[in-house]
């Protein structure tokens, strides 16, 4: 059977018309409620080609950027800077990273830090309350105990159920 050859209707050929006239895929996925990846999906379905400037995320503007920027390396810390501009972490790691920047500290390799985490952890104390506790993310600690094999606890109790 040779291939099909779809025709878009309805919101789909909307989607596919705003994108056309220069909106974001995250602007039609916030009309749709959608996310733009969503969208990105049935653009891709239609053959649609995407520039990859307009793939995802809104530009921040090269003065916000650079505030970030700025905000972070006075506190010495990405999460707060975010805090106080409402954006999340990643996007004030983004500014920095374009900026050729890292605040990244030694404080993790440690070992007595390291120890500390672990036992923490192993004891049943939250990711988030350990994070806390060194001004970090959850997310980062979960990857710190990657990093030095702990098993995630998860995995030991399917494998004990096993």
């Amino acid at each position: 059977m040779g291939d099909l050859v779809r025709v878009a209707q309805g919101r789909d050929k909307e989607m596919i018309e705003l994108h056309e006239a220069g909106k974001t895929m995250s602007e039609i996925g916030e009309q749709y409620s959608i996310t733009r990846q969503r969208v990105c999906q049935v653009l891709q379905r239609y053959g649609v080609k995407v520039n990859p400037s307009r793939r995802g995320r809104k530009p921040v503007a090269k003065e916000i950027s650079e505030a970030y920027v700025a905000e972070a390396v006075a506190l010495g810390n990405k999460i707060k800077a975010a805090e106080k501009f409402g954006v999340s972490p990643d996007t004030i790691g983004r500014a920095l990273r374009r900026a050729g920047i890292s605040l990244r500290s030694t404080k993790f390799t440690n070992d007595r830090v390291k120890t500390d985490i672990i036992a923490r952890y192993h004891n049943g104390e939250r990711l988030s309350a350990i994070a806390q506790s060194y001004d970090t993310r959850a997310q980062h600690v979960n990857s710190l105990l990657r990093k030095w094999g702990v098993e995630a606890k998860r995995a030991a109790l399917w494998k004990r159920q096993s």
